[in-house]
């Protein structure tokens, strides 16, 4: 036999996919060649298949199987590959071959050293570069794009729903050969089968088998169990026997954009986790590298290393992890990208490997040499245009903004305009030139609801005296012909000189308006509310006030007032019911408001299940006729700018904010020049992002030092309204 051609896998090994049908290898899953199907035969006719046999003299013959081109194509480039590392592990099989083959190929003896079974697609991601067949979440999407695939019809395939025997009393035949399981998907660790799998070989004390996760570890427990309970079991001689394989394309956004699904501060907590449990595991990231993440491979390596993901480790310290070539789809490979890219792109990532190198004294070029290779193939037009097609498709489905998050993809973009037919938001423009303020006025509150920082209900009613705040006032008047003020808290009607503050705007002819609970008495906001441009009432279910809608509609006869009910999980039905009563008001405008993590600055501070989700998109928009009329009257609002020349006159901040579409990073903002952010101890910054140093303070003011040029942008969400609405351009392709 030709020990570069022969390979252990067809004699110890079957890869079942969820559809039932059993392929030799994972890494021929891309070829239409099947070892069987478990609807239709048993396991010992899928082991001695036709197909099977005849792949197992093939190898014997000394010539290389066209579906083994991927192993054999990495060898020529690399050295290594799969083929090569599991004849090394398995020795003692590769020279019992001719012993154990009969002439016809067949293998009388079935056993299966090593395990792979997809027992499902079940998967909460839909990665850009899978599909229906592999993730359950992607089936809504593909039908969408009117794919015909087989697996449209049912979401989640399962081997449990074939002929396949039940509750995998297979394997207990089985578990006194296995050396090695490989658990991928779908995303093994959401799959009630993968943890039979391990509370079977629990049972038989098997600590000695070596296993391999390929997962997403967006989550580490099931069921009310904790993986890391079990690999905690295994056995340590040697070093670990567990490794993990975490999927990891991109870090931040862009991770959030390549693999769908993703919740970046989850994925990378867990990543944290991992690394602190090197006696038990060996972590070994995996990257799947394509045209949307291969610029980008020294800022994800440095960072897996900065998290201790990289580093330390029993056989390769600081070159653990995998570089895995996308060839499939062929829109996602690197050759989409131009020439002159790619060159760059090259130069860059050699420099990163001597760099690297050198720092940690180790030797990741072999994981580069096949990435090389590809960086070097001609530029494919059909199937960069199709990149764009295909593109399209998933960010109008998705709601999703590739070229926003990932610039570096116009590369593709600018050479074949319009195929990508969809808009962006390019600019926001206030909608009347105005100078925004925003003062939290204090940091004392009556209710303290979690989802808002401590900092401000724990604290007092002032920092600084009514006269230091009436000589900033007087100084922005004289500065601005036209200012809208913003006031919130803390909760703003528990300041004695919130009266006084709010009518010496109005009193000017500025606009002023404020976000309240509406705390006070009906008699307090009777009085308050005609000075009041308009007053944003937050609704929190948690805390009750069973005057709060008469509070409303007192407010709403002076002034213009919307309900904003922030709809808690933990309140869910009440919240509905407040904005089902509100919605019916005549004069006042609802809107539910999606909880933000105030650390974080996205939802994962409150898990919406899919129904609330649901439910959101249903009720998400504001009154229309309500928008165009507060945005005429008043210096409020914006004009949202897209690249189609598209204007919407009359943008809405909290819809953009709702929506997740207020991530304006990279932008040029003119905080500082057209806002200020009043903060409850005097201290005075560009905007309530806090971007930026302090300019000043109220104690201070002889000292303020006024912005003159803008900010760019590098927060991740900006999530007041009064910040969104301040001017704002996205840069150039090349800026």
């Amino acid at each position: 036999m030709d020990k570069k051609v022969v390979c252990a896998i067809p004699w110890m090994h079957l890869a079942f996919e969820p559809s039932g049908k059993v392929i030799p290898c994972c890494l021929t899953s891309t070829f239409d060649y099947f070892s069987g199907d478990l609807k239709t035969q048993s396991l010992p006719e899928i082991w001695n298949s036709k197909n099977q046999r005849d792949l197992r003299l093939q190898m014997m013959k000394g010539e290389k199987p066209e579906i083994c081109k991927k192993c054999y194509k990495q060898e020529d480039a690399t050295g290594q590959s799969g083929r090569t590392h599991h004849n090394k592990q398995n020795e003692d099989l590769i020279k019992s071959i001719p012993q154990i083959t009969e002439k016809n190929g067949a293998v009388p003896d079935m056993k299966l050293r090593y395990w792979d079974f997809r027992f499902s697609n079940l998967c909460n991601f839909k990665c850009r570069s899978c599909g229906p067949r592999y993730s359950s979440s992607w089936v809504p999407d593909a039908k969408k794009m009117g794919w015909i695939t087989e697996h449209a019809e049912k979401k989640v395939l399962n081997i449990d729903e074939t002929t396949f025997p039940s509750k995998l009393d297979f394997l207990e035949e089985q578990v006194k050969y296995v050396k090695r399981i490989y658990f991928a998907g779908g995303e093994p660790l959401m799959m009630p089968e993968h943890w039979k799998v391990l509370e079977m070989l629990d049972a038989h004390k098997k600590y000695d088998v070596r296993i391999d996760y390929n997962t997403n570890i967006s989550k580490l427990d099931y069921a009310g169990k904790n993986v890391i309970d079990y690999w905690k079991k295994w056995d340590t001689h040697n070093g670990p026997r567990i490794n993990v394989w975490p999927s990891i394309d991109e870090i931040g956004p862009r991770a959030e954009v390549i693999r769908s699904g993703t919740v970046w501060s989850r994925v990378e907590a867990n990543l944290k986790t991992l690394a602190g449990l090197k006696k038990h595991i060996a972590i070994e990231p995996s990257i799947t590298v394509g045209a949307m993440n291969v610029f980008r491979l020294p800022e994800i390596i440095n960072h897996l290393t900065e998290l201790g993901v990289i580093g330390e480790h029993p056989y390769q310290s600081y070159a653990n992890f995998y570089l895995n070539l996308l060839e499939w789809p062929s829109h996602f490979h690197m050759h989409i990208l131009s020439n002159k890219f790619r060159a760059q792109i090259k130069e860059k990532l050699k420099k990163f490997v001597s760099e690297y190198n050198k720092k940690w004294d180790t030797d990741i070029g072999p994981r580069f040499d096949q990435i090389f290779v590809e960086l070097d193939r001609s530029h494919n037009v059909k199937q960069a245009r199709l990149f764009l097609e295909k593109t399209n498709q998933l960010d109008t489905i998705r709601d999703e903004w590739t070229f926003k998050t990932i610039p570096e993809m116009e590369d593709v973009r600018r050479f074949y305009p319009g195929i990508y037919k969809r808009s962006e938001m390019i600019e926001i423009k206030q909608a009347k030139p105005a100078f925004y303020l925003t003062w939290v006025i204090n940091n004392i509150c009556t209710n303290k609801c979690s989802y808002c920082p401590p900092s401000l209900h724990n604290g007092k009613n002032h920092h600084y005296d009514w006269n230091q705040a009436k000589k900033f006032i007087n100084n922005l008047f004289a500065k601005h012909k036209s200012i809208h003020c913003s006031i919130a808290g803390g909760e703003p009607s528990v300041s004695p000189f919130f009266p006084e503050l709010v009518k010496m705007f109005h009193d000017k002819g500025h606009t002023v308006g404020v976000t309240t609970n509406l705390a006070k008495s009906i008699r307090y906001w009777k009085e308050v509310s005609p000075y009041l441009t308009y007053i944003s009432s937050s609704y929190h279910p948690s805390f009750e006030d069973k005057e709060f809608l008469k509070k409303v509609l007192v407010c709403a006869r002076s002034t213009k007032t919307y309900v904003r009910v922030m709809m808690d999980t933990r309140h869910w039905d009440k919240a509905v019911d407040m904005y089902e009563t509100c919605k019916e008001l005549k004069y006042v405008t609802t809107e539910p408001v999606k909880i933000l993590d105030w650390n974080e600055g996205d939802f994962t501070g409150c898990d919406y299940n899919k129904e609330q989700l649901e439910w959101f998109e249903k009720n998400s928009k504001i009154n229309g006729e309500f928008k165009e009329a507060i945005y005429r009257k008043n210096n409020i609002g914006g004009h949202f700018y897209y690249s189609d020349g598209t204007i919407d006159e009359y943008g809405d901040a909290n819809e953009l904010v709702n929506k997740g579409k207020n991530d304006f990073r990279g932008w040029s903002c003119d905080i500082g020049l057209k806002s200020l952010f009043v903060d409850y101890n005097g201290s005075i910054r560009k905007a309530n992002c806090r971007q930026g140093d302090i300019v000043g303070y109220l104690q201070k003011q002889d000292d303020i030092v006024w912005p003159k040029q803008p900010e760019i942008c590098s927060i991740k969400r900006c999530h007041c309204s009064t910040d969104v609405y301040v001017d704002k351009r996205k840069p150039k392709y090349g800026q």
